[in-house]
């Protein structure tokens, strides 16, 4: 059966997922694929995905955050930009993956109106809802940096 939802989190990301599913620890739509995770536990490397990402990183000229300034953070490539990266470098289509419908809004903040992306993918509803927060501290990046993040299939 072919998942319907990945909920990932990385350090940098906070992930908050009514997932559904059966009782058991993984619920039944995270995709668990080798591909995508490494199944030794015990692995201290990174999955060779992620070491491609990490080497275009490098190849970009990533510095790490905790030596820059907030306004050089903010220009320096992101994650997404080393994604990209990797997929021109395998010939791979760099496009947003499609979904049903993204509609950008707002909800009332205490300083004022906080943007939100709202993302439904096809199908039939009711759909399972995961709150993302995208990496950054509220200081770099940006909704858009992690545009792709969202768009699960």
């Amino acid at each position: 059966m072919k998942p319907t939802l990945a909920c990932v989190a990385t350090a940098a990301v906070f992930l908050v997922a009514a997932c559904g599913g059966s009782d058991s620890s993984t619920p039944s739509n995270v995709n668990t694929s080798p591909n995508l995770v490494a199944t030794n536990t015990s692995q201290t490397a990174p999955v060779p995905q992620m070491q491609a990402v990490l080497n275009a990183q490098t190849a970009l000229g990533v510095k790490p955050v905790q030596t820059l300034t907030v306004q050089q953070a903010r220009t320096q490539p992101t994650p997404a930009d080393a994604v990209k990266a990797v997929l021109q470098s395998q010939g791979a289509s760099t496009a947003p993956q499609r979904v049903n419908s993204v509609v950008d809004s707002t909800f009332p903040g205490p300083a004022g109106p906080v943007g939100i992306t709202i993302y439904t993918p096809a199908g039939k509803r009711p759909f399972p809802v995961i709150l993302y927060i995208h990496g950054g501290g509220f200081v770099i990046a940006s909704r858009q940096v992690y545009d792709s993040s969202a768009r699960v299939d």
